[in-house]
């Protein structure tokens, strides 16, 4: 499993908020799950576009997914930096 990947639970609770603005709350127990099933994949820019998706839809995020955001925020950077290093090394070598 990857760095902070989500909870039925997380999910559900964030329902709630979507059924008050009128959103299928299916389809932002969908898109938190596809966020989860990304950051599982240490994909973690594509977890965050879906979490960005789930917050201009509903405002906001639940406590939970705002947590997991900061913690694939940080993944993503370090993950890019490593990548930015690994290449610098194999440019240096040839």
């Amino acid at each position: 499993m990857g760095i902070f990947t989500g909870t039925d639970s997380l999910r559900n609770a964030h329902l709630a908020t979507a059924d008050r603005h009128g959103v299928d709350s299916r389809a932002i127990a969908a898109t938190l799950r596809w966020a989860d099933t990304a950051a599982a994949r240490h994909d973690y820019d594509e977890a965050l576009h879906w979490l960005d998706t789930v917050a201009a839809i509903c405002d906001e995020l639940p406590d939970g997914y705002a947590v997991k955001r900061v913690a694939w925020q940080e993944a993503s950077r370090i993950r890019r930096n490593g990548w930015r290093r690994r290449q610098a090394r194999t440019s240096c070598s040839e």
